[in-house]
């Protein structure tokens, strides 16, 4: 950027069109929202769900742009066989996981 103003050359960064998605939220789960217009596809949750808990309810769908964390088919989190731990939730760095008002704190009662 300073070589090309040093040059008197005007940046075109407005020639891009912004790719974004507008991915509809799942609130369907009883415990957590899931965001995937925030997520980062880091695959955490993936992780977790899958190869520490033995789970895998939560998987990576499609390639490229459209990929997506997303359940079996692409159904609702609320209509799969969750543990209910909130690991995922934990984990995820970016905010598309997040808990339900005082569903921590209910998760922490069950621990106990």
């Amino acid at each position: 950027q300073q070589i090309a103003h040093q040059l008197n050359i005007k940046l075109k960064s407005k020639r891009f069109k912004k790719l974004m998605r507008q991915l509809p939220i799942d609130d369907s789960n009883p415990l957590f929202i899931y965001d995937p217009n925030k997520c980062v596809l880091c695959g955490r949750c993936v992780w977790v769900c899958r190869e520490h808990l033995g789970v895998g309810v939560l998987g990576f769908a499609h390639r490229g742009f459209q990929r997506v964390v997303t359940t079996f088919a692409d159904e609702p989190l609320g209509e799969f066989r969750c543990l209910e731990c909130g690991e995922c939730v934990r984990v995820c760095p970016s905010g598309a996981l997040v808990f339900k008002d005082s569903t921590e704190s209910k998760i922490k009662a069950k621990v106990r």
